[in-house]
């Protein structure tokens, strides 16, 4: 395994458009991962604001790509918000919640559930609020169950 020398700015600008041709990354992953290439703070202060000009790192479109992917993979909006603050993103939760409504967060717990085999209340309770379902659309989904 070969390590790179990464000294100027234009070797760290190119690796960063690299990482960022993979997939979306928010700024503090991809600062995570130039530190990780002992490339000075300097440099990578440089290249994130020389990335953020021209619109390649932009943490508000990552985020919007994130929250997507989360709906699709069918976990909830607590786990969400939890999995951005990790990710260096705080204070979004409005902006995430006009993407990901309680509405289609309770049809992904209602499609879960169709998935379960004979689940016991514990069991739907314990699975849905492992993926980041909130309290209030648990119960709500348990009520409608039971009538």
């Amino acid at each position: 395994m070969t390590t790179m020398n990464l000294t100027s700015s234009d070797e760290v600008y190119s690796h960063a458009l690299f990482i960022l041709s993979r997939r979306e990354h928010f700024t503090k992953e991809l600062v995570q991962k130039l530190q990780k290439k002992d490339v000075s703070i300097d440099l990578i202060d440089e290249v994130i604001l020389r990335l953020q000009k021209r619109d390649y790192l932009n943490d508000s479109r990552a985020t919007e790509i994130f929250t997507l992917e989360f709906q699709r993979k069918k976990k909830g909006f607590i786990k969400l918000i939890s999995e951005l603050r990790i990710r260096g993103i705080s204070g979004v939760e409005s902006d995430i919640r006009a993407l990901y409504t309680e509405e289609s967060e309770q049809k992904n717990a209602e499609k879960i559930l169709m998935l379960l085999h004979k689940p016991t209340r514990e069991k739907i309770y314990r699975f849905l609020f492992n993926r980041g379902f909130s309290p209030e659309i648990i119960r709500r989904l348990m009520n409608k169950q039971i009538k």
